[in-house]
């Protein structure tokens, strides 16, 4: 019984560790949040559509920013 435990956690943690670091949550109907595109069914920033203003603070932003990898982004672009 105890190795079946070790056996799930393992499996848990390697799921955990493949999912992408700036994705911000899963994709519904193949569509993200404006400034995010859908890849691989998470929704992860969009390169041609996010301005960085700096580092976050304290996992803060300003007021229309996100704090995403330790950078404060901005959309710029709806979808």
């Amino acid at each position: 019984m105890q190795q079946l435990s070790v056996v799930l956690f393992a499996a848990f943690v390697c799921t955990v560790l493949t999912s992408s670091p700036k994705a911000v949550g899963p994709c519904i109907l193949d569509r993200c949040q404006r400034g995010f595109m859908c890849s691989d069914s998470e929704c992860v920033p969009n390169p041609n559509e996010i301005e960085e203003l700096g580092p976050c603070v304290n996992s803060l932003c300003p007021k229309t920013y996100l704090c995403n990898d330790d950078t404060c982004i901005r959309p710029i672009r709806g979808f």
